[in-house]
C-alpha cells in the first residue's frame, strides 16, 4: 500500500495505492533498487537499499551513500506544482526494514515515511514494500 499526500501553495492532494503496473528490483552497484510503477504508470517511487543494510530502522540519506528514496510523479489530475521530479536530497525520512537478503532469491521487505520537495511542494509518502531479489 502507498499513500502520498501532496501538500503547498494551491495543492493539498492525497492519493492512495494498492497495486502496481510495474514493479521492478535491480542490483545497481552499492544498492538494490526497489521501483514502485503505481497509478497507470503515472507515478514512480523508488527506494536504494544500501547493500550493509540490516533488520530495523534507519534514517534516509540525502547524499545518495546510504538507504534513499525518489518520486516521480506524473498524474495530469495533480496541480502542476506538484508534478515532476522529487529528489532524494530533498528527503527527510526513515526506512524500516523487518528483512533483509540481498543474495539471489533473497527478500528485502519492510516500509518507509519519508517527506520529500519539490519547490514549495512536500509529497509525503508512507509505503510498505515487499521485494524478492532476482
Amino acid at each position: 500500500m502507498t499513500q502520498i499526500e501532496y501538500t503547498g501553495p494551491g495543492v493539498n492532494e492525497q492519493v492512495s495505492f494498492s497495486d502496481c503496473t510495474f514493479c521492478d528490483v535491480n542490483d545497481v552497484g552499492p544498492h538494490t533498487l526497489i521501483r514502485y510503477q503505481q497509478d497507470e504508470g503515472w507515478t514512480i517511487w523508488a527506494l536504494y537499499v544500501d547493500k550493509a543494510a540490516t533488520v530495523g530502522a534507519h534514517p534516509l540519506t540525502t547524499d545518495y551513500s546510504g538507504d534513499y528514496v525518489t518520486l516521480a510523479a506524473n498524474n495530469q489530475e495533480l496541480p502542476g506544482p506538484a508534478q515532476g521530479f522529487y529528489f532524494a536530497d530533498s528527503a527527510d525520512g526513515t526506512v524500516t526494514y523487518t528483512t533483509v537478503d540481498h543474495g539471489p532469491g533473497g527478500l528485502i521487505e519492510g516500509s518507509v515515511d519519508v517527506t520529500l520537495q519539490l519547490g514549495d511542494v512536500s509529497a509525503h509518502l508512507q509505503a510498505s514494500f515487499s521485494a524478492e531479489v532476482p
